[in-house]
């Protein structure tokens, strides 16, 4: 259901693009918000109907269990299909961002160098190559369920963060404080309800890379105030 709704800063980003972005921005979210909204409802009514409470609440895949019990197999191996290309899709779309984000961070200086190298039309192939390898080998060794809670969890710890940032903001308004501490603590508590090994396994992520951070950063500080001041004044070379 995260996932759903994780589309909605992607409104914001866009709104360079957009004729009036300040109209959009204000409806698109609430527009989005309502149509996920109903289409989940209906969904789980479907669901209820068709398994029942005790069969939706013991189904490890409640489409897949809903369209077994229906005399159309051809449907089920549908349902998967479809359930699999959602799983890549949202791996996707949260790898690229997060691979934008790392070249972003190697830039300024607080993650490896090599990380922030692009192609030709600026992407960051390293960055991409880099964490599509890690989130691979985190779906084969563990699970595709796993690798999409990590993701959520790392994704509400950086909305979290947001939040808490708005709260420095000076000249902030009340209502906007009120907001951020809304939603920084919806965002601690959804992510307090996910099983308890990927959340170990997000904090593990995240402290490793907040140590890489760090290590980097500070090694690049002292290589800075090593490297010898180069001087372009012919005097100030001659003094």
């Amino acid at each position: 259901m995260f996932l759903a709704f994780t589309g909605l800063s992607r409104v914001a980003e866009l709104g360079g693009s957009l004729r009036d972005p300040v109209r959009a921005i204000r409806r698109a979210p609430a527009l989005a918000v309502v149509i996920t909204t109903v289409l989940l409802l209906l969904l789980s009514a479907a669901l209820l109907r068709g398994l029942g409470a005790s069969g939706l609440a013991s189904a490890s895949a409640p489409l897949a269990a809903l369209m077994d019990t229906s005399s159309s197999a051809q449907v089920g191996v549908l349902v998967r299909v479809g359930a699999a290309a959602a799983t890549v899709a949202a791996l996707l779309g949260a790898l690229s961002r997060a691979a934008a984000g790392a070249a972003r961070l190697s830039r300024e200086g607080e993650l490896p160098a090599f990380l922030g190298r692009g192609g030709s039309r600026g992407t960051p192939w390293v960055a991409d190559l880099t964490l599509g390898v890690l989130t691979l080998a985190m779906t084969l060794l563990l699970s595709a369920t796993t690798a999409i809670v990590v993701t959520v969890v790392a994704a509400l710890v950086h909305h979290a963060v947001l939040h808490a940032a708005v709260l420095r903001l000076p000249g902030r308004p009340v209502r906007a404080a009120v907001v951020a501490v809304a939603g920084g603590v919806g965002c601690l508590a959804v992510a307090a309800s996910m099983p308890p090994w990927p959340l170990v396994a997000t904090a593990g992520a995240l402290a490793a890379g907040w140590v890489l951070c760090a290590v980097t950063a500070r090694s690049r500080s002292h290589a800075a105030a090593e490297e010898p001041v180069r001087r372009s004044d012919p005097e100030e070379q001659a003094a």
